[in-house]
């Protein structure tokens, strides 16, 4: 059995007994080790902050390969405005192209 949490909260179990063929591949004894967990609710990702689904074996700290699986994370604020100001200048100088005035035309 394993333990899915979502944001350090418990989200529920889920039975590692699907096959796996890719798994196969790196010893027949994985063969049975993947799983399918459903969510009880739609994941709200809300916009500046950290969220991310972990998945453990029953009653250990252990996590998965891979886990925990980033869905969304925060980003400051001041770090989204220089990437703007960066980025936003020599766009705006491309979209002013004679090449591209004619594509909106």
């Amino acid at each position: 059995m394993l333990d899915v949490f979502v944001g350090g909260r418990f989200e529920g179990t889920a039975c590692a007994d699907k096959e796996r063929s890719d798994l196969t591949l790196v010893d027949p004894a994985f063969k049975a080790c993947g799983f399918h967990f459903r969510f009880r609710n739609q994941l709200l990702l809300v916009p500046g902050t950290d969220l991310a689904v972990a998945v453990r074996p029953r009653d250990t700290g252990i996590e998965l390969l891979n886990s925990p699986w980033q869905l969304s994370r925060s980003v400051p604020r001041d770090e989204v405005l220089a990437q703007m100001r960066l980025y936003a200048t020599p766009l705006m100088q491309s979209m002013t192209q004679p090449e591209c005035k004619s594509m909106h035309t």
